[in-house]
């Protein structure tokens, strides 16, 4: 399989032991860490700029035919659709197909899916430092061929998340939002496949900047 192959709908096993892994879409689904906040964010307030418009229209009586601004409401419906895309660009994942475990949460990718995912610097980097392992030092067996995996060292930068309400963690984390953390890949050089435990996979999607460790 070459870099520009993508994984086909084949039948893998989880490297975790959990069970077959599941060929899925991740179009539409949020995005971890703080584009899917940031997206959630702003479609819930299009929807709350529209919703509030309208009881304002009925509680002040503008609503009706003979008093109702259809130049005000058409900027209001070209705004709210506006910060509608705008949060669903930047919170929705785009289209891309892999093997996601149901049970440990999982993911096999192979680096066209990975380009696809993490777009930018990330995807391009991480397929870079993929071609550099040589030894299969890990601890799990590639799904595909069975061999053990190397491991891929890679460091990165985000803003730091704390669970529960972003403004908390802004409040929190202001004047040290950037934390660089170190992350191990699974990855099989000679099928080309990388494996992302558990929410690995958001957290570099999440990332300011990548490089190896």
């Amino acid at each position: 399989m070459n870099v520009d192959d993508g994984i086909t709908n084949e039948v893998f096993d989880c490297p975790r032991g959990c069970g077959t892994l599941e060929y899925q879409s991740t179009a539409g689904a949020f995005q971890g860490g703080i584009k899917g906040l940031v997206g959630k964010g702003l479609i819930i307030a299009s929807i709350a700029i529209f919703v509030a418009y309208i009881v304002w229209l009925i509680a002040s009586g503008d609503g009706t035919n003979e008093n109702l601004d259809t130049g005000q409401l058409f900027m209001v419906i070209i705004i709210c659709v506006i910060i509608l895309i705008l949060g669903a660009n930047i919170g929705l994942t785009h289209s891309a197909w892999n093997h996601r475990c149901v049970t440990c949460n999982g993911v096999l990718m192979d680096p066209k899916t990975v380009s696809e995912v993490f777009r930018g610097e990330a995807g391009t980097k991480i397929v870079s430092l993929m071609e550099e392992i040589n030894v299969s030092d890990g601890d799990l067996n590639c799904p595909a061929c069975g061999e053990k995996m190397g491991l891929l060292q890679i460091s990165y930068t985000r803003i730091k998340h704390i669970p529960g309400d972003p403004l908390i963690t802004f409040l929190i984390t202001a004047g040290n939002l950037i934390s660089e953390e170190n992350l191990e890949i699974d990855v099989c050089n000679e099928c080309i496949m990388l494996w992302f435990d558990g929410e690995e996979s958001m957290r570099i999607e999440d990332s300011l900047s990548i490089g190896g460790a």
